[in-house]
Protein backbone atom coordinates (compact mmCIF):
# COMPACT_ATOMS: atom_id res chain seq x y z
CA UNK A 1 0.00 0.00 0.00
CA UNK A 2 3.00 2.37 0.57
CA UNK A 3 4.01 1.65 -2.87
CA UNK A 4 0.26 3.79 -4.23
CA UNK A 5 -0.31 6.08 -1.83
CA UNK A 6 -1.34 9.57 -3.28
CA UNK A 7 -0.74 12.37 -1.26
CA UNK A 8 -2.77 14.79 -3.11
CA UNK A 9 -5.53 12.88 -1.75
CA UNK A 10 -4.49 12.77 1.49
CA UNK A 11 -4.49 16.89 1.81
CA UNK A 12 -5.65 17.56 5.79
CA UNK A 13 -6.29 14.01 6.45
CA UNK A 14 -4.75 12.50 9.67
CA UNK A 15 -4.87 9.02 10.60
CA UNK A 16 -4.03 5.86 11.93
CA UNK A 17 -4.85 2.72 10.04
CA UNK A 18 -4.09 -0.29 12.08
CA UNK A 19 -4.11 -3.62 9.89
CA UNK A 20 -4.81 -7.04 11.98
CA UNK A 21 -3.83 -9.74 9.31
CA UNK A 22 -4.36 -13.24 10.04
CA UNK A 23 -1.98 -16.16 7.73
CA UNK A 24 1.20 -16.16 6.24
CA UNK A 25 1.22 -12.56 5.10
CA UNK A 26 -0.05 -11.23 8.38
CA UNK A 27 0.63 -9.38 11.70
CA UNK A 28 -0.28 -6.30 13.31
CA UNK A 29 0.87 -3.87 11.21
CA UNK A 30 -0.35 0.09 10.59
CA UNK A 31 -0.45 3.27 8.30
CA UNK A 32 -0.32 7.04 9.63
CA UNK A 33 -1.09 9.57 7.69
CA UNK A 34 -0.52 13.45 8.53
CA UNK A 35 0.75 15.90 6.50
CA UNK A 36 0.43 14.36 3.28
CA UNK A 37 2.68 11.48 4.24
CA UNK A 38 2.22 8.20 5.09
CA UNK A 39 4.78 6.03 7.17
CA UNK A 40 4.46 2.30 7.80
CA UNK A 41 5.10 0.24 10.66
CA UNK A 42 4.86 -3.19 12.29
CA UNK A 43 3.11 -2.50 15.32
CA UNK A 44 -0.06 -1.92 17.10
CA UNK A 45 -1.20 1.69 17.82
CA UNK A 46 -3.25 2.45 21.12
CA UNK A 47 -5.89 4.16 19.08
CA UNK A 48 -6.95 3.76 15.40
CA UNK A 49 -8.68 5.80 13.51
CA UNK A 50 -9.33 2.23 11.55
CA UNK A 51 -8.76 -1.36 12.25
CA UNK A 52 -9.10 -3.50 9.49
CA UNK A 53 -9.28 -7.68 10.45
CA UNK A 54 -8.70 -9.60 6.72
CA UNK A 55 -6.43 -12.83 6.24
CA UNK A 56 -3.37 -11.26 4.20
CA UNK A 57 -3.94 -13.02 1.09
CA UNK A 58 -7.16 -11.51 0.71
CA UNK A 59 -5.75 -7.93 1.74
CA UNK A 60 -3.29 -8.24 -0.40
CA UNK A 61 -5.38 -9.43 -3.32
CA UNK A 62 -7.48 -6.28 -2.66
CA UNK A 63 -4.57 -3.96 -2.71
CA UNK A 64 -3.42 -4.90 -5.52
CA UNK A 65 -7.33 -4.37 -7.64
CA UNK A 66 -7.56 -8.05 -8.33
CA UNK A 67 -10.73 -7.97 -5.66
CA UNK A 68 -13.06 -5.21 -5.17
CA UNK A 69 -13.10 -3.84 -1.59
CA UNK A 70 -17.08 -3.50 -1.15
CA UNK A 71 -17.83 -6.67 -2.56
CA UNK A 72 -15.38 -8.49 -0.47
CA UNK A 73 -16.53 -6.45 2.65
CA UNK A 74 -20.57 -7.37 1.52
CA UNK A 75 -19.75 -11.32 2.09
CA UNK A 76 -17.69 -10.84 5.19
CA UNK A 77 -13.91 -11.33 3.77
CA UNK A 78 -12.91 -8.80 6.02
CA UNK A 79 -14.57 -6.54 8.62
CA UNK A 80 -13.25 -3.12 9.78
CA UNK A 81 -14.01 -1.16 13.07
CA UNK A 82 -13.88 2.68 13.42
CA UNK A 83 -13.94 5.14 10.83
CA UNK A 84 -16.23 4.09 8.16
CA UNK A 85 -15.86 7.21 5.82
CA UNK A 86 -11.39 6.37 6.12
CA UNK A 87 -12.40 2.98 4.29
CA UNK A 88 -14.42 4.38 1.68
CA UNK A 89 -11.82 7.00 0.97
CA UNK A 90 -8.72 4.30 0.99
CA UNK A 91 -9.43 3.24 -2.78
CA UNK A 92 -8.74 7.02 -3.46
CA UNK A 93 -5.99 7.27 -0.88
CA UNK A 94 -4.05 4.16 -2.30
CA UNK A 95 -4.17 3.31 -5.75
CA UNK A 96 -2.83 0.44 -7.54
CA UNK A 97 1.23 0.61 -7.48
CA UNK A 98 3.20 2.06 -10.30
CA UNK A 99 6.48 0.85 -8.22
CA UNK A 100 7.75 -2.32 -7.15
CA UNK A 101 8.94 -2.86 -4.12
CA UNK A 102 12.43 -3.32 -5.13
CA UNK A 103 12.50 0.36 -6.93
CA UNK A 104 10.73 1.83 -3.85
CA UNK A 105 13.81 0.45 -1.90
CA UNK A 106 16.16 1.07 -4.12
CA UNK A 107 15.05 5.18 -3.99
CA UNK A 108 15.87 5.38 -0.72
CA UNK A 109 12.12 6.33 0.22
CA UNK A 110 10.84 4.66 3.73
CA UNK A 111 7.30 6.63 3.88
CA UNK A 112 4.99 6.31 2.11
Amino acid sequence: MPLGFDPEVAKDLKADIQFVLSGEEGGEMMLSIAGEKCTFREEKTPSPTLTIYSSGDVWLKMARGEISRPKALMEGLYRVEGDMSLLMKMGDLFRTPTKTKEEFIEKGEKKC
